[in-house]
């Protein structure tokens, strides 16, 4: 678990954090909660409505899209596109957007911790007050366009 110093320090690190004041990584500090993956374990769902912005604290998760498949039966197929890593953001999409998750994505091994802020916390406590890490999550949306 971060300490309150350790969880500034590995915020401030992040590229869709930079820039922004100290006040502003407390209170994002303030509104993450952190907790475990354990393997397999679904964080996001594609075609969910994503309500969570999340960070890799440690481990490893895969990114999934699932496809139709050409198939008879009509079935689905899974393709890893990505694996997450610390300090990689993801659900921003969705919680910014108010889309459906392009993705699913689950945690690949043991050890897996993530930061979690609800979509509210971070409307109400954060982007209402910094354009800054607005834009900085506007910034780290472009690797899905």
């Amino acid at each position: 678990m971060l300490n309150e110093e350790q969880l500034r320090r590995f915020l401030s690190d992040i590229d869709a954090f930079s820039g922004v004041s100290e006040g502003t990584l407390d209170k994002l500090g303030a509104a993450f909660h952190e907790r475990p993956c354990h393997p397999g374990e679904v964080v996001i769902c594609q075609g969910a409505h994503g309500t969570e912005l999340c960070i890799v604290v440690e481990g490893e998760l895969l990114v999934q899209i699932s496809e139709k498949d050409d198939s008879e039966e009509g079935g689905k197929t899974s393709r890893d596109v990505a694996t997450l890593k610390a300090g990689d953001l993801f659900g921003e999409i969705g919680v910014i957007s108010g889309m459906e998750s392009s993705a699913t994505v689950l945690a690949s091994m043991e050890g897996c911790r993530i930061l979690v802020m609800e979509e509210r916390d971070l409307h109400d406590q954060v982007l209402r007050n910094s354009p800054t890490l607005a834009a900085g999550l506007l910034r780290s949306m472009k690797r899905y366009l």
